[in-house]
């Protein structure tokens, strides 16, 4: 993700998802001094382990 507040656009090589939104509701320690950041986010698809 880009050092920065904001939104920020990515392309994501799935076929069957139109958006993802990851909204921040509360944080640690948070003040109008102070900024949340993401360091890691992490998407994987399904698994292909038989499920039987």
């Amino acid at each position: 993700m880009d050092q920065g507040a904001g939104g920020q656009r990515r392309s994501f090589r799935v076929s069957d998802a139109a958006k993802v939104r990851l909204t921040i509701e509360s944080a640690y320690a948070a003040s109008t001094r102070k900024q949340a950041a993401l360091a890691e986010i992490g998407f994987f698809g399904p698994s292909s382990a038989s499920s039987g």
